[in-house]
């Protein structure tokens, strides 16, 4: 029987997903217990959304097993737009707070 898409909030059933590109390499991992509606977010909210061309789910009996995997897969597989659990999370962390200081003191020179 196909899995039904969305995880069962009940047992903590969660989904780990893959997505690639037209060549299949690896741009993203992911986890989500309704993984439609978080790829809807990565297409509103990242650039590199349209290079996406093939994905692949996974579903874990726990939200602690698809952690385990989705931790896994960013540390072995290294996907290309991956920054959480890597070495660059506190680069990308680093430079959204400098761009979010900056916005605040063009405000507050323009008030």
């Amino acid at each position: 029987m196909p899995h039904p898409g969305v995880g069962c909030e009940a047992t903590g059933e969660t989904a780990t997903y893959r997505l690639t590109n037209s060549v299949g390499a690896l741009l993203y991992v992911g986890m989500s217990r309704n993984p439609l509606q978080r790829w809807a977010w990565h297409a509103e909210q990242h650039p590199w959304w349209p290079d996406v061309a093939a994905y692949s789910v996974t579903w874990h009996g726990t939200r602690a097993e698809a952690e385990i995997e989705e931790r896994r897969a960013i540390k072995e597989d290294r996907p290309v737009y991956n920054v959480h659990s890597t070495p660059r999370h506190g680069e990308v962390i680093r430079a959204g707070t400098l761009r979010s200081l900056q916005a605040a003191r063009q405000r507050a020179c323009e008030a």
